[in-house]
């Protein structure tokens, strides 16, 4: 939703919110950029519907951005009262 719907955080009308909503965007566009980059180079592989890090510290990298990404996504969603994920 935050990239997708048409518009995305950049409809939000909360300025600090749309900021911090940006930022969030930052981060998910630098873990898929990763990620695929890892996929193009060989170091991530695609084995029977799983990913298979060939490099164990390209693997913790990319799951301390989904990490914050989920933590700082799970603390906006509680400051609007939202279930967190």
């Amino acid at each position: 939703m935050i990239r997708k719907a048409v518009g995305g955080y950049r409809e939000v009308q909360n300025k600090e919110l749309r900021d911090r909503l940006g930022g969030l965007n930052v981060q998910l566009r630098q873990l898929h950029s990763r990620l695929e980059q890892g996929l193009k180079d060989g170091i991530i592989r695609r084995v029977n519907n799983f990913l298979d890090f060939v490099d164990p510290s390209l693997a913790r990298s990319l799951e301390d951005i989904r990490d914050k990404c989920r933590r700082d996504l799970n603390e906006l969603l509680q400051e609007a009262n939202i279930a967190t994920i």
